[in-house]
């Protein structure tokens, strides 16, 4: 049965839509004044018994408000995203206090603490420690991870064909690429760039779009958003959005507060994980998107280069040469953010650090983020962790 959306009623929509990262600052406010409460009081780690095969969109047609047009809403999915139900972790004091120590880190060099989340998962050990792990964050390229557990969806589900994606994926993944992102974008989503067009145009266009967060929300990856694009894109000379990009970001409830990408830490270690333990899609799939966040270390990564630098200044830049690192890291005026799956070449040490950090004073800083991963890593492994049962539904 056809669903018909009027022209100019996407703001109802839009209404449930997930806040702009103006608003995650004020959510961080009321989360730094309970940090008295235990973590796991405030924190559940999330799952779904929502089944496999959930058609995610109704068979939907948008009108014109004149009945004259209709425009059919394509589904481009067939079934959401397969990982739904988490492990039994336990939360760990070890982990619990490497993280306080970043936290040290952090205030030592005039940081914000309240602008940061941190999650830890020891993979040996089966144990999790967090702070703020649930405070939604604008990622920046961290999202291409996310796009491209989305593409290889597609994959396998016969929906487009792997071999016309090669190159644009490992630009996207190892180079942050702005202009592959875009044409994977595009195609995982069946849009394009639009510059303007009728009130139902831009619903049917905003509603593929949206079904992006409807493959990870009922995964159980809730209040995640990653409709938007990366700017500039050069291939389109296109500097910031602009037409349908630019209307998506509107919120008639508040104008001033433009709807942005956003995801947690914990969204980005949930996924790092279903990647690294190849759970993401299929093992095959996750063996070959770990092979794209492979950063070698041994290479000279210092090297000047005319694309984005995944290693300098983040994660890896301190860590050990011979340190298996895979990781998705994502940097603007505003912040820095990385998630990683970090392991030792004797296997002794396997986990995964997300550090979110939404404030400018973050992005200007280039010593963080290599000395937190450099210190968890000295210390993470050494000794049987203290644990608890971490929350969970």
């Amino acid at each position: 049965m056809a669903i018909a959306i009027l022209g100019g009623g996407l703001w109802l929509l839009q209404k449930f839509a997930l806040r702009s990262v103006d608003q995650a600052e004020g959510n961080k406010e009321l989360v730094e004044e309970d940090t008295a409460i235990d973590p796991e009081e405030r924190f559940t780690l999330p799952d779904t018994s929502a089944p496999l095969t959930t058609e995610l969109l109704p068979s939907i047609a948008v009108e014109e408000p004149n009945g004259n047009a209709v425009i059919e809403v394509q589904k481009i999915w067939k079934y959401r995203y397969n990982v739904a139900l988490l492990p039994n972790w336990t939360y760990s004091i070890e982990l619990d206090s490497l993280i306080a120590g970043v936290k040290q880190q952090a205030e030592d060099l005039g940081l914000p603490v309240a602008a940061m989340s941190v999650v830890l998962i020891d993979l040996n050990q089966g144990a999790i420690a967090y702070y703020q792990p649930e405070v939604p964050q604008y990622p920046a390229s961290v999202a291409k991870l996310f796009w491209m557990v989305a593409l290889y969806g597609q994959f396998q589900q016969g929906l487009l064909n792997e071999a016309d994606f090669q190159a644009p994926l490992q630009l996207m993944v190892q180079r942050s690429d702005n202009n592959a992102t875009s044409t994977i974008i595009d195609a995982i989503t069946r849009t394009k760039f639009q510059a303007k067009g009728s009130p139902a145009a831009y619903q049917a266009w905003y509603l593929q779009r949206q079904q992006l967060n409807q493959f990870f929300s009922l995964a159980g990856y809730q209040n995640l958003n990653i409709t938007q694009k990366t700017y500039p894109i050069p291939d389109i000379e296109i500097e910031e959005p602009t037409g349908f990009d630019l209307q998506m970001r509107y919120d008639p409830l508040a104008p001033d507060q433009p709807i942005r990408n956003q995801m947690s830490a914990w969204h980005a270690a949930r996924m790092m994980y279903e990647i690294a333990t190849q759970q993401a899609i299929a093992p095959e799939a996750s063996k070959k998107m770990l092979q794209l966040l492979r950063r070698d270390l041994t290479k000279n990564w210092q090297t000047t280069t005319n694309y984005f630098n995944p290693v300098q200044d983040f994660f890896g830049a301190d860590l050990p040469p011979e340190t298996i690192l895979y990781s998705k890291a994502g940097w603007t005026t505003q912040g820095r953010h990385e998630v990683a799956y970090i392991a030792s070449a004797d296997g002794k040490q396997q986990y995964i650090l997300s550090i979110f950090a939404d404030h400018k004073d973050y992005a200007e800083n280039r010593t963080f983020f290599p000395t937190a991963a450099s210190f968890i890593h000295k210390r993470i492994g050494t000794s049987q962790p203290e644990v608890r049962p971490s929350s969970q539904n």
